[in-house]
């Protein structure tokens, strides 16, 4: 988590205007995106693509559906569905990360999110 973004940013611009490409490339890390990252695949993030064997492929969707699963879980509060009546620089900050550790804890003690290993990349040359 990093912080709340103005409505109407998408999360390419959150991404390449606020830190997360640059933190990325000078870890020499990569993240896992949707297509609408498809500019940015040479430097630091995986995305769907042609190439990818069919193990492959199944990895990064399994992996994008945990995303959209837990996004989904965060709407249930209706925090990120409806306008915020407070001032966003108090308090809703300190409301979406309570929502995301009360999910963090679920995740990990009561409902997992599916496993994302997939056999075949285990033997993988």
């Amino acid at each position: 988590m990093n912080e709340p973004f103005k409505a109407g940013m998408n999360d390419v611009s959150i991404f390449t205007k606020y830190g997360l490409k640059d933190r990325l490339q000078m870890l020499k890390k990569k993240a896992m995106g949707d297509g609408g990252y498809g500019g940015h695949f040479n430097c630091c993030i995986s995305t769907p693509n042609a190439h990818d064997s069919k193990a492959v492929r199944t990895f990064k969707s399994r992996a994008l559906k945990r995303q959209e699963t837990f996004n989904g879980h965060t709407k249930v509060f209706e925090s990120l569905r409806q306008r915020f009546r407070h001032d966003v620089g108090d308090r809703f900050p300190m409301v979406f990360e309570s929502i995301c550790v009360i999910y963090q804890y679920k995740i990990e003690y009561e409902t997992p999110l599916f496993d994302v290993l997939v056999e075949d990349l285990l033997y993988m040359e």
